[in-house]
């Protein structure tokens, strides 16, 4: 499961960009999916207002999108989770929290694709992806993105973070003696 808050002075307003950070945390996903030998089936797209914003309109939305020949691919998984976000999506409200959860999948190993399934287009699409998982080891994760991707970045709020005293040294708690 990937999620994320928003700045709080960056809710998301539009369409696109509740897309790019949609696009991007199905990114972060898809690439877990592909190391794990996994293939996903269906997926939840979410998104959901600020509750703490009284006078604002409030919304939690989510859609259940099913992936009928199963991917691991890059495009075609964010394609998936595009889809369901502009199924979700209502104008006029800033959207604080979105997501994508892959709710059913499978092993790679021994999946078989549906018999009307253009198995050419399959290929390139795992070549493409191979090639991208490549360049990300190589180069680090965003150093190719996909257009609905936008920045690459995921805006998110760390404003209340609990310090990182068994995994970062600077968070440790420095003491004198005098």
């Amino acid at each position: 499961m990937r999620f994320s808050r928003l700045h709080n002075n960056l809710e998301r307003r539009g369409l696109q960009e509740l897309g790019e950070q949609v696009a991007n945390f199905a990114e972060n996903a898809v690439t877990k999916l592909r190391g794990h030998g996994s293939v996903a089936l269906e997926i939840v797209v979410f998104a959901m207002t600020n509750c703490f914003k009284e006078n604002a309109p409030q919304a939690f939305s989510s859609s259940h999108v099913v992936i009928p020949d199963g991917t691991a691919d890059h495009r075609a998984f964010i394609r998936h989770a595009l889809e369901g976000c502009r199924d979700l999506y209502r104008e006029g409200y800033g959207y604080k929290k979105a997501g994508v959860v892959i709710t059913k999948l499978v092993q790679e190993e021994g999946f078989s694709h549906s018999l009307f399934s253009d198995m050419a287009a399959l290929e390139k699409e795992s070549k493409l992806s191979s090639s991208i998982d490549s360049i990300h080891k190589a180069f680090g994760r965003g150093a190719v993105l996909l257009g609905s991707q936008g920045s690459g970045e995921i805006k998110m709020s760390r404003d209340h973070q609990s310090p990182h005293y068994t995994t970062l040294w600077s968070d440790i708690p420095k003491t004198s003696v005098r």
